[in-house]
């Protein structure tokens, strides 16, 4: 099936977690735990003053409470406090977020929004050495009401100090609370029997806003049912929501099933490699302050959610229980609407022609055959490039869509950028997929080098790579799967070419024709159409953006002729 060669996904990052703090025995496996921000302390010179200045050691929280709001819609603030002085020897902060909903008095109902943690570092270690002038905190999901700010200082000599209560604020933000453990959770699956890949999507209903730390857990055993219940072996975990690698994960999972997750706006997408026919059962849990039990936000439930999914023996797809309902609803409304378009266009055809046969001796003799254009869709392949290179593709992309009334799927055309970024490679898979339509490959040097990173299994790297260099990529290969498998090959897949000195390579690794522009823009638009125009002439008079074309090819070959190492700066193999 066509799916078994679109599956491409960006590889992601995931987190690293460490031993337990000494000081206090946070596990850094654990977001809920973590310190969330760091500061500057300076020791004193004698370390028996660190005993001898109890007393003062709580005046600076009697200062007022410096506080920002970064993002309303968010509820995202930042908090600022004094630090305490030196002679105190606090190493860590433990700060409890309290907050009442109409009183601020907090005789009434109180209840716990959050906890966070701010670690010391010794001043000769830190980067930042203005962090020793007072404590900062951004506290996420604050909405409006009245919140107090508990803080407990640490130091390594006394383990009974006190909380240090700031006196209440009185706070107005544009963010709804919203109960996270109770999202209504939707799943699509896309299962590759070749590369033994699954590709899992589950979407939220509630929104997420700052990315949680997340845990994914794959298990899987012959006596688990279809819905998730029963013993099974733990296959494979991986974690997503910092910039670390991930020891989280405990090394009892099987080595060989790989698992790599992001966050993509209100979509975890996942990736799990090796998979083979059996039950399965995946855990997504959000470690979230959202989910703690006993605060605010939870009702004693965890934001943790399982899917089934199962692989039969013919590789059949079984989609997951938890499927979004209306998305069957929405896929049968489809197809019985294009059910009916046929039915009503078969009926109007055969309709003209009964009332054609009946007038055929009194209508004119016409003198000319009028062609009709059929609307076009076609998904348009090219590297990122030099600034010219990409000019000629914008004049080509607006032809394409003049003269064959195209829609264009351009990756890097600016008005797809959201959906694009949004989705990454699975953008280009809903078009690859389309048997509708039709592949549009530009070969040039620079796909050259990638093309050689695909076939040699090498890499290419970018001197300043982005995201979309990535869907390109992907795209790029699933295509070359495609076109070396597809049985209509030649009339969905179309190789160009421009008229360059430059670009006088050897042969792309496939037979199709390859198309010289501008010069065969006719033969092309002949061919792609599948049937011989002889309504749409051609010709720069007709079509002036022609014109446009050969000059910017021009302006190409004058650039690789004054620039012939710029494509060595741009774009190299890497081993």
């Amino acid at each position: 099936m066509i799916f078994n060669y679109l599956v491409c996904m960006l590889v992601i990052f995931s987190i690293n977690c460490g031993a337990s703090l000494k000081t206090n025995n946070l596990s850094k496996c654990n977001k809920l735990q973590t310190p969330a921000s760091s500061f500057c302390y300076e020791e004193p010179l004698n370390s028996q003053d660190c005993a001898n200045n109890r007393t003062d050691c709580y005046k600076w929280c009697k200062d007022k409470l410096n506080w920002t709001i970064v993002n309303s819609t968010a509820g995202a603030v930042k908090f600022q406090l004094p630090l305490a002085p030196k002679e105190c020897c606090f190493t860590y902060y433990e700060i409890v977020m309290t907050v009442s909903e109409n009183e601020c008095n907090f005789t009434g109902n109180v209840s716990e929004h959050s906890s966070h943690w701010l670690m010391g570092q010794p001043f000769d270690e830190c980067e930042d050495k203005d962090k020793n002038k007072h404590l900062e905190l951004v506290i996420n999901h604050l909405f409006t009401g009245c919140y107090r700010m508990d803080v407990k200082p640490v130091n390594e000599l006394t383990t009974n100090l006190d909380y240090c209560i700031v006196e209440p604020i009185r706070l107005k933000t544009a963010y709804k609370p919203m109960p996270l453990a109770l999202s209504n959770v939707s799943v699509t699956n896309v299962y590759d029997d070749q590369r033994l890949l699954l590709l899992m999507k589950f979407r939220f209903d509630v929104p997420i806003g700052e990315f949680p730390e997340t845990i994914i857990r794959l298990s899987s055993g012959e006596k688990m049912s279809e819905d998730c219940v029963g013993s099974g072996n733990n296959k494979a975990c991986c974690t997503t929501g910092r910039d670390e690698d991930s020891e989280c994960c405990s090394n009892e999972y099987d080595k060989n099933i790989g698992c790599l997750c992001y966050w993509n706006e209100n979509a975890l997408d996942c990736e799990f490699n090796n998979i083979t026919q059996g039950n399965y059962c995946i855990n997504v849990e959000l470690v979230d302050q959202r989910c703690v039990s006993r605060k605010l936000w939870s009702n004693h439930t965890l934001c943790s959610w399982y899917f089934p999914y199962s692989i039969a023996e013919n590789n059949q797809l079984v989609t997951s229980s938890n499927d979004n309902p209306w998305i069957t609803v929405t896929v049968t409304a489809v197809v019985v609407f294009i059910i009916l378009a046929l039915l009503m266009l078969l009926y109007y055809k055969a309709y003209r022609k009964v009332i054609y046969n009946q007038y055929i001796s009194f209508a004119p003799a016409r003198k000319k055959t009028v062609s009709v254009i059929i609307p076009q869709k076609i998904m348009l392949l090219y590297p990122r490039d030099c600034k010219a290179f990409m000019d000629v593709m914008k004049v080509f992309r607006s032809i394409l869509q003049e003269t064959l009334i195209a829609q264009v799927y351009d990756i890097w055309d600016n008005r797809n950028w959201n959906d694009v970024h949004s989705t990454g490679p699975l953008w280009a898979v809903k078009y690859l997929i389309d048997p509708n339509v039709k592949i549009l490959l530009v070969n040039s040097p620079c796909s050259k080098i990638i093309e050689e990173a695909i076939l040699s299994k090498k890499t290419f790297e970018y001197n300043k790579p982005t995201p979309r260099d990535d869907v390109y990529f992907c795209a790029l290969k699933s295509a070359l799967d495609l076109l070396m498998s597809e049985n209509n090959r030649y009339n969905r897949f179309f190789i160009v070419r421009l008229d360059s000195k430059d670009c006088m390579f050897d042969k792309p690794a496939f037979l199709n024709t390859i198309y010289t522009l501008p010069q065969h823009l006719k033969e092309f638009i002949m061919d792609i159409l599948n049937s011989p125009i002889v309504d749409v002439i051609l010709n720069p008079d007709r079509l002036p953006k022609i014109h446009q074309l050969q000059t910017a090819i021009s302006e190409l070959e004058n650039f690789r002729l004054n620039n012939e190492e710029y494509l060595s700066e741009l774009i190299w193999l890497t081993s």
